[in-house]
């Protein structure tokens, strides 16, 4: 096992720990990019 896999698990468990930290931010930002859209559209 060389020292580039466990950089890439590291990598995964910070991602991991950021979703499960601010998951809700990204779902309310999702939910409002269709909302800016149609904002800039119209």
């Amino acid at each position: 096992m060389h020292r580039g896999c466990c950089k890439c698990s590291y990598i995964r468990y910070m991602v991991e720990y950021m979703w499960i930290k601010y998951h809700i931010l990204y779902i309310a930002l999702f939910c409002s990019i269709p909302y800016m859209v149609t904002t800039l559209v119209y």
